[in-house]
């Protein structure tokens, strides 16, 4: 399982390896409360739920990038072909987005 989760997270498509996955990851993160603040201004839902979510998600963001930027993470640093970078934002990250949205849309 875990050579088959290395093969789609790093190898996966043809094509040049020319993305680090660790700016993959810090996109995500920190392009989160941007969503959120989104979700938050299309549902006009500005309760204390989203607010302490945007809060969450965005400290967690900023910690993250610094984290990085601090202690680089080696296995991240690594260039990855542009369908395993699709594949990690998709089947990884993207789940990260149902939450907010599910909490925005009630």
């Amino acid at each position: 399982m875990i050579r088959l989760l290395n093969h789609c997270m790093f190898n996966l498509g043809p094509g040049p390896r020319c993305i680090p996955m660790n700016v993959n990851i810090n996109l995500q993160k920190c392009l989160m409360p941007f969503y959120i603040m989104g979700l938050m201004l299309y549902f006009s839902n500005y309760s204390d739920a989203m607010f302490h979510y945007l809060l969450l998600h965005g400290s967690y963001g900023i910690f993250w990038y610094l984290k990085d930027c601090i202690f680089p993470d080696p296995a991240f640093q690594t260039k990855v072909p542009v369908m395993s970078a699709g594949i990690a934002w998709v089947a990884t990250l993207g789940p990260y987005l149902v939450p907010a949205y599910r909490l925005a849309s009630r």
